[in-house]
């Protein structure tokens, strides 16, 4: 499918592209704050593989860390063999437990081999997340365009990755790969800079629960933000989460979310679909299509007939006639849509329905 448009679901905004933040953005950045507070509590391996890239890892750790994350950062050095060691060391487990437990700061862990040393860690601690600095193993497609994403379930693995991809199938939730240099841009903006690797679907659509509340809501204020979605004070954005279903990808971390509009309507027999968006990372990985059809299950379950959207954009009109809506009139929809709308607004819509 083409990628959809992050303001699909909102006909008053215009499409403004991201910044290209990287790695030294300031403690000011809302979009660097969503992502570095999306680590809190989680164990984060860095693994310095390009000789060069140990002064970013060690900075990002930092971030994280004071973000409130538990960071291992593996670098070069010791002796040994350099052949992957199936299981590290239980001293050297056991070990970098303890520091991580009695420090403040990120634990440096030094190895022969970098990656085999940073993969045996983080299936040993059950990380949240092992992110590999090291271009040669960010994943091409046959075009020679990076792929974001790579389900090492069903994709075949060059030999590279196989063993790096080990602890995917030990509890970890994500591997990043990366190149020196866009470690920041990779753990901290919509974009990202690497490949993502994880075993199964990348992600789920579910509802949300109160603890998902925070990190949506931000999302959605930076969607406002960025001029992708229509902007909302605190009590509308917040009337939103209970009715949204999120796009949790690698885990619980949001990447997409969309709302059922049905109290408005109530009698039609019908309800809106609103506040469709999702991260620029995701677009083209169909993450727009599972948040539309998912919405559609939640309505049938609430004896709903149909669906309706409404879009300025052309490129958002494309996408919601691929997942099965059709074009009608402005006096098709609801009487209620267009209480107190501003008729400058209606004059420039397109206008969709979607029977169930």
């Amino acid at each position: 499918m083409s990628p959809l448009p992050p303001n699909a679901g909102d006909p008053s905004r215009e499409r403004v592209d991201l910044p290209a933040f990287g790695g030294g953005a300031g403690a000011d950045d809302p979009e660097r704050d969503f992502y570095r507070s999306s680590f809190k509590g989680r164990v984060v391996v860095l693994a310095a593989a390009d000789p060069g890239s140990e002064r970013e890892c060690r900075a990002v750790a930092a971030e994280l860390v004071a973000a409130g994350a538990q960071v291992i950062v593996v670098v070069a050095g010791g002796p040994g063999e350099v052949e992957p060691d199936p299981e590290p060391d239980p001293d050297t487990v056991v070990d970098t437990w303890r520091r991580l437990r009695d420090g403040d700061g990120p634990v440096t862990v030094t190895g022969a081999d970098v990656v085999s040393t940073a993969a045996g860690l983080a299936a040993a601690s059950r990380a949240h997340k092992l992110v590999v600095v090291d271009a040669d193993l960010v994943v091409n497609g046959p075009d020679g365009a990076r792929r974001s994403f790579v389900d090492v379930g069903r994709a075949g693995l060059p030999a590279r990755l196989q063993n790096l991809a080990r602890p995917l199938y030990e509890g970890v939730e994500g591997l990043n790969v990366v190149g020196a240099g866009d470690l920041g841009r990779e753990l901290f903006t919509y974009d990202g800079a690497g490949t993502l690797m994880t075993l199964g679907a990348y992600g789920e659509v579910r509802r949300l629960g109160f603890a998902d509340y925070g990190l949506v809501a931000d999302l959605l204020r930076r969607g406002a933000e960025l001029g992708y979605l229509r902007p909302r004070d605190d009590p509308e954005l917040e009337s939103l989460l209970p009715r949204s279903l999120g796009f949790f990808a690698a885990g619980d971390h949001p990447a997409g979310v969309v709302a059922l509009a049905e109290a408005p309507y109530r009698g039609s027999g019908r309800g809106e679909l609103e506040a469709l968006f999702t991260i620029s990372r995701f677009h083209g990985e169909g993450v727009g299509r599972r948040l539309v059809e998912a919405l559609d299950e939640v309505a049938l379950s609430h004896g709903l007939r149909g669906l309706f959207a409404v879009t300025s954009r052309p490129e958002a009109a494309e996408f919601f006639r691929s997942c099965g809506y059709v074009d009608v009139d402005a006096g098709a929809l609801p009487a209620a849509k267009w209480v107190d709308y501003p008729p400058e607004r209606r004059d420039r819509l397109i206008c969709f329905q979607h029977d169930l």
